[in-house]
């Protein structure tokens, strides 16, 4: 996705200064890309929040296909 992780950590701080790990994730016509990122390079944080996010998509996801908002 992007060979700077430097420009991204600058790009997330500037969001937000107190950010430990986020992930990033794009949308184009070929699909979906996303990476990781850490400050403190963490797996643990990087775990949990893989997890987080796996587990609001299918909450997410329930709500698409109920026609929920």
């Amino acid at each position: 996705m992007n060979n700077n992780d430097a420009l991204v950590s600058k790009c997330l701080d500037t969001l937000d200064p107190d950010w430990n790990c986020a992930l990033v994730a794009i949308s184009t016509d070929t699909g979906v890309q996303f990476e990781s990122f850490s400050k403190t390079n963490d797996k643990h944080e990087q775990i949990v929040l893989l997890s987080t996010v796996s587990a609001g998509s299918v909450v997410e996801l329930e709500r698409l296909i109920d026609g929920s908002n």
